[in-house]
């Protein structure tokens, strides 16, 4: 009997390598300005970026017409800070006058905290000032990270820190203060957002909105749980994690509750050990992700390819 085939079409979409986590050193706590974050994430091979600066979404407009010159795809981004989770902002309108209020909002929360944190700090005997830390970060919604800055660069700072701590190296020194138990780290209440206002807000402007590094802020799953019920619309992988952290749970967890994985780097500066992603990775936006995504303020435009198979 002569054997029969038959052609199968098989639909492919473009792949396009993405980081949807970073910071500038303008508007929140990292290294580089807006334009040099796209500037290496062009480098790299990251095809579509965002922005998202600590409760702030100004890089976006500091940096867009760059990444357009580079043939990349910049997504207005933020994130936002709750007591316990940070929440990134994705693909909302920039232009929303009501966001950006509520952005502003958040910062002030943060600011306080701030300024509760140098308070403590001042008790101990550093010379760190609020004045200090907003010369060096005057557009930024400032935090732990701004306050380790200015411990590092202040020479008042530097000088007293040597001499109370001879023989610490500048991360022992920071995580006696600033770390997860140091003396300055936990405000009791902690300052933020409600979850629920957050995703409320972001999605009233259009964008779409998920959850930071999970592994880092979840503590059981039924918290993850309540964050779906509230709205979250995807959760975050950070590949060069994988190896330290179960990110393996939170990857069946989303397959299981129909939601898309986006990938991100939480790049500072490269003395934070979070590298950029690069193209070659795994960090490839995936069909359902760029679906919710055309929802909001930037399109995405990917070309498809059919494959003709004979079987």
């Amino acid at each position: 009997m002569e054997e029969q085939s038959s052609v199968v079409g098989k639909t492919k979409m473009e792949t396009k390598y993405i980081d949807f986590h970073t910071h500038t050193r303008l508007y929140s706590d990292g290294g580089f300005t807006p334009a040099e974050v796209v500037e290496k994430s062009s480098r790299r091979g990251i095809n579509i970026l965002a922005i998202t600066d600590h409760d702030n979404q100004r890089g976006y407009h500091d940096a867009r017409q760059l990444a357009k010159k580079k043939g990349m795809i910049l997504i207005p981004g933020a994130e936002l800070t709750t007591p316990k989770y940070h929440l990134l902002a994705l693909n909302f309108n920039p232009h929303d006058e009501k966001f950006q209020e509520f952005l502003e909002y958040s910062r002030g929360l943060q600011n306080g905290a701030c300024k509760e944190r140098v308070e403590i700090l001042q008790g101990e005997g550093i010379p760190i000032t609020m004045e200090k830390i907003n010369a060096q970060f005057p557009y930024a919604r400032v935090g732990k990270g701004n306050i380790r800055s200015v411990m590092r660069k202040d020479p008042e700072c530097i000088e007293y820190l040597a001499k109370k701590h001879p023989g610490l190296s500048e991360k022992e020194v920071y995580f006696y203060y600033m770390g997860r138990d140091g003396i300055a780290s936990n405000l009791e209440p902690r300052a933020g957002l409600a979850p629920q206002e957050a995703i409320d807000a972001v999605h009233a402007a259009g964008g779409i909105i998920g959850i930071a590094h999970p592994p880092k802020d979840i503590d059981e799953m039924e918290e993850l749980e309540l964050l779906v019920k509230q709205g979250i619309d995807f959760l975050e992988i950070q590949p060069m994690f994988k190896n330290d952290f179960p990110y393996h749970i939170y990857e069946e967890f989303a397959e299981q509750n129909g939601l898309p994985v986006s990938y991100g780097s939480d790049f500072h500066d490269p003395d934070m050990g979070r590298p950029m992603l690069e193209k070659g990775g795994e960090n490839i936006l995936s069909p359902k992700l760029a679906e919710i995504l055309n929802g909001g303020f930037i399109k995405i435009q990917i070309k498809e390819t059919r494959e003709v198979l004979k079987v």
